[in-house]
């Protein structure tokens, strides 16, 4: 028993953590602060989540050797989560000066930019894994993929075609790209 206790010794830092995360969900949950507390809560706590991403995911590509196949990763993860961390930064100014978000904005530009980047870098790294052989593992993930391909047209990509509003055609091509 004791071994079991001395292994799970928590830190300072993994309670404060835990700590944070319960406050953020009790204030989400029963709406401590009102809606606009709420909204603005939500809205620029991903400012400073954002930023410590990015800067750990540089401080990861920064250790991988060069040449090695997961600097290639690396890379297109750290400009995926920098060009996400700008349009962040980029609506939460936008959204403390007043003024109206445009849609699209510079900030969904910066994000899809982002998915590009992080895109390129997973299919680098898919290309570059061992061809698997085991027929069992074949099925399980075409079966996933064609499950999650069919809930994303139907409950995304349908949708968003059948919107007969007033939607402009380069709004609904954003709204297309966004899943993809």
């Amino acid at each position: 028993m004791t071994q079991l206790q001395s292994s799970f010794k928590l830190s300072w830092k993994q309670i404060t953590v835990s700590l944070l995360v319960v406050i953020y969900v009790v204030i989400n949950l029963f709406q401590i602060g009102g809606d606009v507390f709420v909204i603005n809560l939500n809205s620029f706590i991903v400012l400073p989540l954002a930023l410590g991403v990015t800067l750990m995911a540089l401080s990861l590509w920064r250790q991988i050797a060069v040449g090695s196949q997961n600097r290639v990763l690396w890379s297109g993860l750290t400009i995926g989560w920098a060009l996400w961390t700008i349009a962040e930064f980029w609506w939460a100014i936008t959204t403390l000066i007043g003024k109206e978000i445009p849609y699209p904005s510079w900030a969904d530009f910066f994000w899809l930019l982002g998915y590009i980047a992080m895109y390129v870098a997973l299919w680098a790294r898919i290309r570059s894994l061992p061809k698997m052989n085991n027929p069992a593992q074949k099925i399980a993930i075409w079966t996933t993929s064609l499950i999650l391909l069919g809930l994303t047209i139907v409950f995304i990509f349908i949708p968003i075609l059948q919107n007969s509003d007033s939607t402009a055609t380069h709004e609904k091509i954003w709204n297309i790209l966004y899943p993809l």
